[in-house]
C-alpha cells in the first residue's frame, strides 16, 4: 500500500505519531510519502495517486481540503471534525480531567484555563479540567496557537494573570502555553508554583526543563496514536475495497502526569498541614513512617494526627500510602521495570501489601493497570 504521511514532524507530538504510524508501516510492508528526505517525495497531496492519508489538520481550510480528496484519510489532530474523514486523537477531555485532580490533590481551590480558540482538543481539555475541580467557575484566557508561539506578545495575557487569586492553579492546554506563563509569571514577580502552580500537556522534556521554574506536563501516548491511526486507516482500505464506508472516532488515553517543579507543592490554610504533606510527598518512597513525620515537624504525633484528620479527613499513614501508590502508578506506565521493582522503588517493603493497597485504590491490580494505560 502507498501511504501519505502529512505532517512536517517538526515538534515532539509529530515525533511520536511517526514512530507509531513507521512501526506500522513496517509491520505490513507500506511505502511511505511525507514531506522530507526520509519519506517517499510528496510535493501536492491533491496531485498524489495513493491509497491513504495520515494527517494532523490543525484548519479549516486544511480540513475542507482532505474532505475532499475522495480517500481515506485519518486526522490525528483533533482540532477540526469532518463526515468525510476518520480521527484518532488523544483522549482531550480524559486529558483535563487528569490536570484537574493533579491540581486538586495539591490542595488547590482557585482555578483557572488557558487555550487555544475554536479548537476541538483545547475546548475538551477544558472540560475535563472543570468537572475535576467541580469549580463552578473557571477563569478562561484563549489565543490563538500562533499567538501563544510569539513569546513577545503577552500584555493582555499580563493583566489576565495580575487578576488571578493566590494560591492558584493554572492549567494550561500545551506546553507552549504553559512555558509562556512561567516566563510571564517570572516577569510580573509572580512565584511558580507558591503564587500560581503550572500544568502543561505533552511532556515535551526539552522544553519543559529548560522553563523556569521546570513545567509539570500530561504526557500524552503519541506513538499509540500513530499507530492506531495506521491500524485504523488499513481497516478502513480493507473494507473500502469491499464496497464499505464508514467514519470513526478513536481516542487514546493520556499517560499520566510528569511532575516536575512547577506544580510540585502542596497548599493549605494550616500551615502545619501544608509542610506536613509536603514532606511526606517528598519523602514517603524512604521508608518514612508516621513518627519521623512528627518528629521533623517537632510537633506531637497526636496533636499532628488529629490537624491532619480536620483538614484532610484521613490519616498520615493514608497519606503516606497515597504518596506510594501515586508513584507507582506513574512509574507502571513509563517504565518497564517489573511490579516488583516499582514496589521497591515506591518504598513498600511487601509486594502482598503493595498489591493489596493498589487494588483496593484502583479497583485493579498493578499489571492490570499498566496493560490498560498502554492499551489506550
Amino acid at each position: 500500500m502507498n501511504i501519505a504521511l502529512c505532517m512536517g514532524i517538526n515538534d515532539y507530538y509529530e515525533h511520536g505519531i511517526a514512530r507509531g504510524v513507521v512501526r506500522f508501516a513496517k509491520e505490513k510492508g507500506w511505502n511511505l510519502s511525507g514531506y522530507g528526505w526520509m519519506f517517499g517525495r510528496l510535493d501536492d497531496i491533491t496531485g498524489w495517486d495513493g491509497d491513504g492519508i495520515i494527517t494532523r489538520i490543525e484548519s479549516s481550510t486544511d480540513a475542507d481540503l482532505f474532505a475532499g480528496l475522495g480517500k481515506p484519510v485519518v486526522d490525528v489532530a483533533g482540532a477540526y471534525s469532518r463526515s468525510a474523514f476518520c480521527q484518532v486523537n488523544n483522549d482531550d477531555y480524559l486529558t483535563g480531567r487528569k490536570a484537574g485532580l493533579h491540581l486538586k490533590e495539591r490542595g488547590f481551590s482557585n482555578y483557572a484555563f488557558c487555550g487555544v480558540e475554536k479548537v476541538g482538543w483545547s475546548k475538551k481539555r477544558r472540560m475535563g479540567f472543570a468537572d475535576a475541580t467541580g469549580a463552578e467557575e473557571i477563569p478562561v484566557f484563549e489565543r490563538s496557537l500562533e499567538w501563544w508561539e510569539e513569546l513577545d506578545r503577552s500584555e493582555s495575557l499580563n493583566e489576565w494573570l495580575l487578576t488571578l487569586p493566590q494560591p492558584g492553579a493554572v492549567f494550561a492546554c500545551n506546553d507552549t502555553a504553559g512555558v509562556k506563563l512561567t516566563s510571564v509569571c517570572r516577569q510580573l514577580g509572580i512565584s511558580v508554583p507558591a503564587g500560581l502552580a503550572i500544568l502543561g500537556v505533552d511532556n515535551e522534556d526539552i522544553l519543559c526543563e529548560l522553563a523556569e521554574p521546570a513545567l509539570s506536563s500530561v504526557q500524552l501516548d503519541c506513538e499509540q496514536i500513530g499507530y492506531r491511526a495506521a491500524e485504523l486507516l488499513e481497516s478502513l482500505l480493507t473494507r473500502r475495497s469491499h464496497g464499505q464506508t464508514y467514519t470513526s472516532e478513536i481516542l487514546v488515553r493520556p499517560k499520566g502526569i510528569a511532575e516536575r517543579e512547577s506544580t510540585r507543592i502542596f497548599v493549605s490554610p494550616d500551615p502545619l498541614i501544608r509542610e506536613a504533606v509536603n514532606y511526606i510527598r517528598t519523602s514517603a518512597r524512604r521508608g518514612l513512617g508516621v513518627r519521623e513525620v512528627a518528629e521533623y515537624l517537632n510537633v506531637s504525633r497526636r496533636t499532628l494526627e488529629m490537624r491532619f484528620r480536620r483538614v484532610l479527613g484521613r490519616s498520615i499513614h493514608e497519606e503516606i500510602i497515597l504518596s506510594r501508590l501515586g508513584f507507582a502508578e506513574k512509574r507502571l506506565i513509563s517504565s518497564n521495570i517489573t511490579v516488583e521493582a516499582v514496589a521497591l522503588e515506591a518504598g513498600f517493603g511487601s509486594i502482598q501489601r503493595f498489591h493489596a493497597g493498589f487494588k483496593e485504590k484502583n479497583g485493579m491490580t498493578p499489571g492490570e493497570f499498566r496493560n490498560r494505560g498502554r492499551r489506550g
